[in-house]
């Protein structure tokens, strides 16, 4: 049986849910609601990746050059019993410095809350990155970083409105 997904024939329904999943993670980029924040180019996020050896997932970057250093409106998330919310999205630029040696090698953050705690890509283990969230008044850095997501699409999806 062939399947028809836009103007394509797909012979195996296997690709026709790959290509399916694929332009839904790409919706959901798109859908999150942003202040603020400027376009850049690609070249700026392959420059960082290659100073910080590491592949930012395809997502965060179709998210970040259209909506650098962003706010979002949509901005809570769980983390266990909590309530956390992001302030802002940081903003690559032609020097993406982080002084707090505290942080683990590695663990590169790419947004902030509104007490100055991060919310980071973990690379540490393998090249597919998890989301964790560092809380810097916490003195030991294990202890500070506590994992919220496996991806960064699934970030996104955890994100909600909170109405107090």
């Amino acid at each position: 049986m062939d399947l028809v997904f836009g103007d394509q024939v797909i012979k195996n329904p296997v690709n026709y849910y790959v290509l399916k999943i694929k332009m839904l993670k790409e919706f959901l980029v798109m859908s999150i609601k942003t202040i603020g924040g400027e376009v850049i180019g690609i070249n700026l996020v392959k420059e960082l990746e290659g100073k910080l050896n590491i592949a930012f997932p395809k997502e965060y970057v179709d998210f970040i050059i259209k909506n650098n250093g962003a706010y979002v409106l949509t901005n809570s998330f769980k983390k266990g019993e909590r309530i956390e919310s992001i302030n802002n999205f940081y903003k690559i630029q032609n020097s993406y410095e982080f002084s707090d040696e505290r942080l683990p090698d590695k663990v590169i953050p790419f947004a902030r809350d509104a007490e100055d705690n991060l919310i980071c890509f973990d690379f540490r283990r393998n090249s597919k990155c998890t989301i964790v969230f560092w809380e810097h008044e916490e003195e030991i850095s294990e202890k500070a970083l506590s994992f919220v997501s496996n991806s960064f699409v699934d970030f996104l999806n955890m994100l909600f409105k909170y109405d107090e």
